[in-house]
């Protein structure tokens, strides 16, 4: 029984959390792109381009060429805006994670070592 709630918990943690850096990036993107659409890009399409890179990649190649270009270029600074974000993001959780382990573990010692017996 321990080693299925063992593994329910890490697809259920591993789920949660692909699915909120997911929704930073998300937000980020939309975000950026709302304020980054080039002029003369047509309202339904920027509103497209806003959901995801691959709709603004798709909607660059039928705009003339260089209000695409634009297009794609800042679909592609927003997308990466997001992901370094997220990354970020991710990064001071793991810190603040290690750092609650370490100050929560620093007093626990191993049986082994509280018995005297010797360590292999």
């Amino acid at each position: 029984m321990a080693a299925a709630l063992s593994e329910t918990s890490a697809e259920f943690g591993g789920a949660l959390g692909i699915a909120i850096l997911g929704s930073i990036v998300t937000a980020v993107y939309r975000s950026v792109m709302a304020s980054t659409t080039p002029i003369g890009v047509p309202s339904a399409a920027a509103e497209a381009a806003r959901d995801t890179l691959g709709a603004a990649t798709a909607i660059a190649a039928s705009l003339p060429e260089r209000t695409g270009a634009a297009l794609l270029a800042a679909a592609r600074d927003a997308f990466t805006d997001a992901v370094v974000l997220t990354a970020t993001v991710s990064a001071a959780l793991v810190i603040a994670a290690a750092l609650v382990t370490a100050v929560g573990l620093r007093d626990v010692r191993s049986h082994a070592s509280s018995t005297g017996e010797a360590t292999p």
